[in-house]
């Protein structure tokens, strides 16, 4: 799965399961998925990549890049969850277009329907933002819109896009940094006994912080602001230490009622 603090589109797929199920149930079934994942950074191949060289056996990925990859020939198959999100692209025409009209023409021609039938080709492969779209493309086509009828997109892009700076860097201070204990004690914890696991689970399950600290506009401001303002730095500095020092405190915890390290 790809890292959240490195890799762009990543903070909202962190950030859908925290909204749809509840930070705590969000934060639990995270710390599960992360014990049997291994991450992709900055840099690094595409999941699909991964997928489609059987180096591994399920990943985490926007629908488009995998889409695109089938088209192109990998043996992959594409599954949406439940509950998903929309991550928005954007056009717009810039205060010092030198076309401001073929600008402003290229806009219209994007948002129209010939436009976003485009979208739709196999090497694209995106979500057109017109419902009438849909009704002409294949069978089994994604149609976000007959989802949301269907409960199917609990997510608030405005409530996620505040907040995705500081929920990334949570979940690579308490699942990304210590990854390998992580996924050890979730391997000693599935051989344990009943009365272990109700002990253990709470600890390796909680969430990192509290959703209120992730939606306070002063943390958001210092995470979003943090390479260019020492100030914010320095506070997004020190909410980092302090949710490291948790989580490892937790994982030391677990660990001794696991019988050690």
């Amino acid at each position: 799965m790809p890292d959240p603090v490195e890799v762009g589109f990543a903070p909202v797929l962190v950030d859908i399961p925290l909204q749809a199920y509840g930070w705590d149930t969000g934060w639990a079934l995270w710390s599960a998925i992360a014990a049997n994942a291994r991450f992709v950074g900055r840099g690094g191949s595409f999941v699909s990549d991964e997928l489609g060289a059987g180096r591994q056996g399920v990943g985490l990925s926007i629908d488009f890049f995998v889409a695109s990859a089938v088209a192109n020939g990998a043996p992959l198959c594409f599954v949406y969850p439940r509950q998903g999100g929309v991550n928005p692209a954007h056009v717009a025409v810039t205060a010092g277009s030198p076309n401001p009209d073929g600008a402003k023409a290229f806009v219209s021609f994007v948002l129209s329907e010939a436009g976003q039938r485009i979208l739709t080709h196999p090497d694209i492969r995106k979500l057109p933002v017109r419902p009438s779209v849909y009704a002409n493309l294949p069978a089994g086509y994604h149609d976000p819109f007959a989802m949301a009828a269907q409960g199917g997109y609990r997510y608030d892009n405005a409530l996620g896009r505040g907040r995705a700076a500081p929920v990334a860097a949570a979940f690579g201070q308490a699942l990304v940094r210590p990854h390998a204990g992580l996924a050890a004690l979730w391997q000693r914890l599935r051989a344990a006994d009943g009365a272990t696991w109700a002990k253990v689970w709470p600890l390796l399950s909680a969430a990192p912080c509290k959703e209120s600290e992730v939606d306070d506009p002063a943390v958001q401001q210092a995470f979003f602001t943090r390479r260019d303002d020492p100030a914010a730095e320095a506070r997004a500095t020190a909410l980092e230490a302090g949710w490291a020092a948790a989580a490892q405190a937790r994982h030391e915890k677990a660990a001794a009622l696991l019988g050690g390290a």
